[in-house]
């Protein structure tokens, strides 16, 4: 991916968009491409941070984030998404980052990171916010993890999924997830998604296979409508 294009698609971040103005040539100049298979580690727990990582494609999941009630909770990390921008602080990962799919993503390592933030306050203000709309993020999934019924995850999850991903058309999206890896981002068995799963697809409201997400135009789950509660 050239320069340009990844000075580009940054600009589509939420974290950035909100800034136009930021020197979107220093911010490529001084990070590189880095590329995971699917399963690979990215980041361990205790570990030094690599520095902020945009994901450009694919999926990742953050694991070992545990709640002070011990809840064990795993939040994914979508296409369009960023995370670790508080690697300015000299502190280890405090999660595990994994590839659920392959991934492409966008670092800038540390160094250069402390660097930019230093020549461009404006830059420091919009990742500084960036970072604090990530720990909400965070949290209100969370919210949703400890108190919602498994078919509300469900649809909470894709429609966050789908507004991450280019629709390919009105009602189909490419699908990187296994049932169990699903399962495990929803706190959920794998035999009790697939029950859920199967009484949408009777219901008409999606359809999964393992390369592809449909979701129809009159399902209740499809973004041109409101989010609904499905008990």
């Amino acid at each position: 991916m050239e320069h340009n294009a990844i000075a580009a698609y940054l600009r589509q971040f939420g974290a950035l968009a909100a800034f136009p103005d930021l020197p979107f040539d220093e911010i490529v100049a001084a990070g590189r491409l880095a590329r995971w298979k699917k399963g690979q580690t990215v980041l361990e727990i205790g570990l030094p941070r690599i520095g902020p990582i945009f994901v450009l494609s694919g999926i990742l999941s953050l694991a070992n984030w545990t709640s002070i009630d011990d809840i064990e909770f795993i939040f994914p990390i979508y296409q369009r998404s960023c995370f670790q921008l508080d690697a300015w602080m000299d502190t280890p990962s405090r999660s595990t980052a994994v590839a659920v799919s392959d991934v492409q993503a966008f670092v800038i390592p540390v160094a250069a990171y402390k660097e930019l933030l230093a020549r461009f306050p404006d830059l420091q203000r919009a990742f500084w916010a960036a970072s604090a709309n990530n720990v909400d993020t965070v949290m209100a999934v969370f919210a949703e993890f400890v108190s919602n019924s498994s078919d509300e995850r469900l649809f909470a999850f894709l429609r966050r999924y789908m507004r991450s991903v280019e629709n390919i058309d009105s009602e189909r999206w490419p699908w990187l997830i296994s049932q169990g890896e699903l399962a495990n981002f929803l706190g959920t068995s794998r035999p009790h998604l697939s029950t859920i799963i199967g009484k949408l697809k009777n219901q008409g409201v999606l359809e999964m296979t393992r390369r592809e997400l449909r979701v129809p135009v009159t399902s209740p789950l499809h973004p041109r409508h409101k989010p609904m509660r499905n008990g």
